[in-house]
């Protein structure tokens, strides 16, 4: 038998485990399609975040604030994220943190095709005063 017949009836080669075209998968482009298996909710906003392209370290504290949300509510929707962020507040976390659970939720409630509305906070960046003004030229100009 020559190389060439070989390679047209794979099933022909000895010691094969090949029975022909057939177990090659070629009817199927050799691929073996079977029934995706259930996802969980988080498996399934993970799947969503990085086919809109969101960084690693971003999906990872998504997944793990929506994973808080999704453990405080059975029902997800505005009533409960609006529980969820009063919850937060009486924890007394920061106006940055609350913003961060918000956004994380958002983007999950849209992965499912459904908005939620909250009011952004404003955080608070004013520099704390430490120094008068000749204290910092003191410091800068070594004065």
């Amino acid at each position: 038998m020559t190389w060439a017949s070989q390679a047209r009836n794979p099933g022909s080669i000895p010691g094969s485990r090949i029975d022909g075209p057939k177990d090659m998968g070629l009817g199927n482009n050799g691929m073996k399609w079977t029934k995706p298996k259930k996802t969980n909710k988080l498996e399934k906003f993970k799947l969503w975040l990085e086919d809109q392209g969101i960084r690693l370290s971003v999906r990872e504290t998504y997944l793990f604030r929506v994973g808080k949300y999704l453990k405080f509510t059975n029902r997800p929707g505005q009533e409960a994220f609006d529980a969820f962020r009063e919850h937060l507040r009486s924890k007394g976390l920061k106006r940055s943190t609350l913003n961060g659970y918000s956004i994380a939720v958002k983007a999950y409630h849209r992965s499912l095709g459904e908005e939620v509305d909250y009011k952004f906070l404003r955080v608070n960046n004013v520099i704390p005063y430490y120094f008068n003004e000749q204290e910092i030229q003191d410091i800068f100009f070594f004065a």
